[in-house]
C-alpha cells in the first residue's frame, strides 16, 4: 500500500469517527453549570420525550417516546393516540413542583440531553418508561458518555401491560424512518 492510499484511509477514518462523535457531545465544566431550573420560564412538553424550558430544548435521556402523531393499538387491536398521550403524560409531571435537570450532552439537533426530577418523581424518564409512555434506550454514546438504562423499568411496564405494551406498536426510531412527514408541527399541535 502507498503511503498516501494509508493516509486518505485514516482521513476518511477519522472523518467518520468525528460524524459519530458529534451525535452526543458531552458537556464539560461546573456540574451546576449544567443544572436548569424553570425559574419562572414557561415549559412545555413537545412529544413524550422532549420539550421546552425558556429558550432551551431539552430530551430526556435514556428513554425514546412515541411520536406526537404516532398512534398504537390496545389489546383488541383498536387504534389509540399514544404519542398525544405520551406527552399528555410527560406534560403531568413536568408540572410537579420542584422541576430541575441536569444536561450531559447536546445532541445534534442542539437539544440538551437532560436527566430530569421533580419533588415527587426522582427520575423522568425512567417513570415514563415505567408508566409504558416510553422504552428504554440507554447504553453509551461517543466519548464515554453513558447514560442510564431502564431495561428494568422497561420489563415492568410489559409485564403489566402497561402504556404503549398493552397491544402492537411500532418502536418510535422505525416510525420516525417510515414516517418523517409527520414529525413537522408536534411542538404547536394543541
Amino acid at each position: 500500500m502507498t503511503r498516501n492510499f494509508i493516509r486518505t484511509l485514516l482521513f476518511f477514518g477519522l472523518l467518520i469517527g468525528v460524524y459519530f462523535a458529534i451525535d452526543y457531545l458531552p458537556i464539560g465544566g461546573d456540574p451546576e453549570e449544567n443544572s436548569l431550573e424553570p425559574k419562572g420560564t414557561a415549559v412545555r412538553a413537545i412529544d413524550g420525550d422532549s420539550f421546552r424550558m425558556g429558550e432551551d430544548e431539552l430530551r430526556l435521556t435514556g428513554m425514546d417516546a412515541p411520536e406526537y402523531r404516532q398512534t398504537c393499538h390496545d389489546a383488541s387491536g383498536g387504534s389509540w393516540d399514544c404519542g398525544k398521550t405520551a406527552r399528555g403524560a410527560l406534560a403531568a409531571l413536568l408540572r410537579e413542583d420542584g422541576l430541575s435537570c441536569t444536561l450531559s450532552a447536546r445532541d445534534n439537533f442542539g437539544r440538551g440531553i437532560a436527566t430530569c426530577s421533580t419533588d415527587r418523581t426522582y427520575d423522568i424518564a425512567q417513570t415514563m418508561v415505567h408508566r409504558g409512555m416510553a422504552v428504554a434506550s440507554g447504553g453509551n454514546f461517543a466519548g464515554g458518555l453513558v447514560t442510564p438504562t431502564y431495561a428494568d423499568a422497561e420489563q415492568k411496564a410489559k409485564n403489566a401491560k402497561r402504556g404503549i405494551w398493552q397491544g402492537e406498536f411500532t418502536m418510535p426510531r422505525e416510525w420516525r424512518d417510515s414516517n418523517p412527514h409527520k414529525l413537522t408541527g408536534a411542538a404547536d399541535a394543541p
